[in-house]
This record gives C-alpha cells, sequence and structure tokens, in this order.
C-alpha cells in the first residue's frame, strides 16, 4: 500500500478567510475522489463546472 502524504492544491481560495458571495476556485490533486463542503454537521459533495468548483 502507498499513502498520498502530499496535500491537494486548492487556488481561488485563503486560509481562514471568509466569503460572502460565491467564490469560484479548482483543487488539483492526482489521487482526488471528491470535494466536500462541511458546514456545522451538514457536508455536501461538490460538483466540478469546467474544472471549477462553486462555494
Amino acid at each position: 500500500m502507498i499513502v498520498d502524504a502530499t496535500a491537494p492544491t486548492v487556488n481561488g481560495l485563503e486560509n481562514n478567510k471568509t466569503y460572502c458571495g460565491d467564490v469560484k476556485f479548482t483543487v488539483t490533486d492526482e489521487h482526488l475522489d471528491k470535494v466536500t463542503d462541511t458546514i456545522g454537521e451538514e457536508t455536501k459533495t461538490l460538483e466540478a463546472v469546467d474544472g471549477e468548483y462553486t462555494l
């Protein structure tokens, strides 16, 4: 078994920043399965459109 210890690359968002409108961003990772958004106890899987996700 090989463990992927490299974090995905996220472009278009800044860590610990609050966004009040829609934000488009990309996530790059060789072994990416899915991208999820968790607020409180609710988690939803995001769908990419033209390679970008929108929050």
